[in-house]
């Protein structure tokens, strides 16, 4: 917005006689000439819309070109989203003397000048954060289903000669998703690509698709086990990794096709790594350069080092080799980088959940700091576990007796684990999250006691955690997501342990219903679940970024879909 203050023109010398108009037209001029608001500055109209409601700045867009040049400004919109999102955050994280100081970081890093020399789009930013805080989104479905597992099915699942129960598959789809992009893998149809923001006749447009063949550089592969993209800077041409079920990985590179041609486009195979000498099946892949970390079926995390440039990666060196000697129920495997000074720590985590011996259950994280100049290529590793302070004997982790006595334990066996530091969270079979907060230092790493989050009306199938306090949930039966904002936890997280009270929640988390969220076709069978512990809808993935939620669904094998809601609409 111009700095310049607004220079009224010179007042018109007043006639001799006064004229009655002839129409209404004639009236605009005289009331114009006393019109005070319109000599106002812009600066002045400006701070002045900062002291109006969200409702009020919405209406002054209607008035005219100029209210509405001024009422779109993005500083204005950056003040509305500071006082809406940011002060209150700020107010819980520091102490009321560090807040100003606080502010006035916020203030000075979140410019409106992208680097590129484009303006930052404060209001649109504020649309998409408000649309999350009520839960407002445009609801899509993509049919991923493979024409070869449809016409093997019938319209029913087939069911086991003996018990004459529906048979649910053991495996699901493997997908992914950056924000931009959606990546699919599976044996039928090997590799593809959806670009989100682009629709062609309606439907999302498929930008690569690539075979999985027999034999991959002579190597026999097998079928794709683990999937990830690269999780460092975006990247329109982001890198695609790949685990099989003989221990091999492929590296690829996506190249976005405008025109498709043949089968096989827009995926670039820039390396693959020979399957191990013992298959062993690849359940976790992360890779961002130069560090590749693979997690197979016998607990074996496995780090490789590229030495060669980003361009060529050539032959990976082996770093190390950790064995886990019992890893049950579902982890998370992450690799964190942090930069301090000219310095850049490589740590490499994984979550994973574990049975207590008096009953319920707990969650722990081991760090693994990668560092080249050591022979091993570890230089340290931590590891801490969340050991809650009362608990009663139960004989079976997963059957919940009257016996316990922290409500704050999980008695359920988690269904999912997310882990983006400093946020753990955990999913469960009984309607309820399980919230950890994480502490790491140079030395050790600690886990807070377990919070719980109670919103769901049916068992949570999958949750994922942001950096941000972010949180995604969705339920089992029905199709129902929530969203979360964790940022009240972290707030009190400096008190938490001398105040918190056993089965108690400190700080207020609120979960908001999707508006619109449930999938046309979550309501087949909604309630007729003739499969025990498992309804007919199942949930497979779920992936989120600032703008969009992407769940993944099937009905049992022969149907598979995702849901894209979009808080951009």
């Amino acid at each position: 917005m111009s700095k310049r203050a607004y220079e009224p023109e010179e007042a018109p010398s007043a006639p001799s006689k006064r004229v009655r108009p002839s129409g209404p037209n004639d009236l605009l001029p005289g009331l114009h000439s006393f019109c005070y608001i319109s000599r106002l500055s812009d600066e002045i109209l400006l701070n002045i819309f900062e002291r109006l409601s969200l409702e009020q700045i919405l209406s002054c867009q209607s008035v005219s070109h100029r209210w509405q040049q001024i009422s779109t400004d993005p500083e204005l919109w950056k003040y509305l989203y500071f006082i809406r999102y940011v002060k209150p955050r700020l107010a819980h994280l520091h102490a009321r003397s560090r807040s100003r100081v606080a502010s006035r970081e916020w203030w000075d890093k979140e410019t409106t000048q992208n680097e590129g020399g484009s303006r930052k789009d404060w209001k649109q930013l504020f649309k998409v954060r408000h649309n999350w805080h009520k839960g407002r989104c445009a609801v899509s479905e993509m049919d991923i289903s493979s024409l070869s597992s449809r016409q093997e099915h019938s319209e029913f699942p087939p069911k086991s000669s003996f018990w004459e129960e529906l048979e649910t598959p053991t495996t699901a789809p493997l997908v992914q998703f950056d924000g931009r992009i959606f990546i699919s893998a599976d044996r039928e149809v090997g590799l593809r690509a959806w670009d989100i923001g682009c629709k062609e006749k309606g439907r999302h447009k498929v930008v690569g698709a690539r075979q999985f063949r027999l034999y991959e550089q002579g190597w026999e592969l097998g079928e794709p086990t683990a999937l990830a993209i690269d999780g460092g800077e975006i990247n329109p041409n982001p890198n695609i990794i790949v685990g099989f079920g003989s221990g091999g990985v492929m590296i690829l590179q996506l190249h976005p096709m405008e025109s498709v041609e043949g089968n096989d486009y827009g995926f670039y195979v820039r390396f693959v790594l020979p399957p191990a000498v013992t298959p062993a099946r690849i359940i976790h892949v992360t890779y961002s350069y130069p560090y590749l970390l693979t997690l197979d079926v016998d607990n074996y995390l496995r780090a490789y080092v590229f030495e060669r440039d980003s361009t060529n990666l050539g032959n990976p060196r082996p770093l190390a080799t950790l064995q886990a000697q019992a890893l049950r129920g579902p982890c998370n495997l992450t690799l964190r980088r942090r930069k301090i000074g000219l310095e850049e720590t490589v740590t490499a985590s994984i979550a994973y959940s574990m049975p207590l011996f008096h009953g319920g259950w707990s969650v722990g994280i081991q760090e693994v700091v990668l560092d080249l100049t050591c022979v091993d290529g570890i230089s340290r590793t931590r590891i801490g576990t969340s050991s809650p302070r009362t608990y009663s004997l139960q004989l079976h982790p997963d059957v919940v007796t009257p016996n316990v006595r922290s409500m704050s334990v999980p008695s359920a066996s988690p269904t999912s684990i997310s882990y983006s530091h400093p946020y753990l969270l955990t999913s469960h079979r009984d309607n309820t999250l399980t919230l950890y907060l994480v502490r790491s230092t140079d030395k050790e790493i600690s886990i807070g006691q377990p919070r719980r989050l109670w919103g769901h009306t049916t068992g949570v199938a999958r949750a994922g955690v942001a950096g941000r306090g972010r949180a995604v949930s969705v339920s089992q039966i029905g199709g129902e997501v929530r969203v979360w904002e964790l940022e009240s936890i972290a707030a009190a997280v400096g008190k938490a342990d001398a105040e918190f009270q056993d089965g108690g929640v400190v700080g207020v988390v609120e979960s908001v219903r999707l508006e619109n969220a449930t999938p046309s076709r979550a309501g087949k069978q909604l309630y007729l679940d003739t499969v025990p512990r498992a309804g007919p809808l199942a949930v497979d993935w779920i992936g989120f970024d600032d703008e969009k939620v992407l769940v993944l669904t099937r009905e049992y094998e022969r149907d598979k879909n995702v849901t894209l809601y979009d808080f951009t609409f």
